[in-house]
């Protein structure tokens, strides 16, 4: 699998470099912004599969940025984090999409697991979306087998009767 593309969004260099040294070693392609608009330019400009982004920055804040997120690029999984964590900020933050909410402070053991967590997730809808076009395809060559069975058999001059295992009729010509 490709490196996984990860955005930290944090207008605090010691956390976004942090949160860094935390995923290094991991298969991951790391980016920072240091705001809510520099991290939107950077989801235009690049794409990532998960963004960890503080709620409290000027300008753009957390709650515009995961809006905009699930508006324009919904495959993204958002991680929040947040030195001001409510139960009411975590609530209002996972109905906008949020995959998950961390409070500041955080270990870096923690912010590896969250991180781990959304990318499983990311690889699980991954692997059913594969599976699902596979079954699609497969459904696909199945329809176009019995398509051209029943023009054999209707081509037959001899009469051709298919049955199941119970002795069902299933198809003549």
């Amino acid at each position: 699998m490709d490196a996984l593309r990860v955005l930290i969004i944090d207008d605090e260099k010691v956390i976004r470099d942090g949160v860094e040294r935390s995923l290094a070693g991991k298969n991951y392609q790391i980016a920072k912004a240091e705001s809510g608009e520099a991290g939107i330019e950077m989801i235009e400009q690049n794409g990532y599969d998960v963004v960890l982004l503080d709620l409290m920055m000027p300008g753009i804040d957390g709650f515009g940025v995961l809006e905009w997120i699930k508006e324009n690029r919904p495959h993204i999984e958002v991680i929040v984090i947040t030195g001001f964590a409510t139960v009411s900020k975590a609530v209002t933050a996972m109905k906008q999409g949020a995959f998950d909410f961390v409070g500041k402070p955080f270990t870096p053991d923690y912010i590896r697991i969250v991180v781990e967590r959304a990318v499983e997730k990311i690889s699980l809808e991954t692997e059913a979306r594969r599976l699902r076009e596979e079954r699609i395809l497969s459904m696909e060559a199945i329809q176009n087998e019995q398509s051209l069975l029943k023009t054999v058999f209707g081509c037959m001059v001899e009469a051709v009767l298919i049955t199941d295992p119970e002795s069902v009729v299933v198809h003549h010509n």
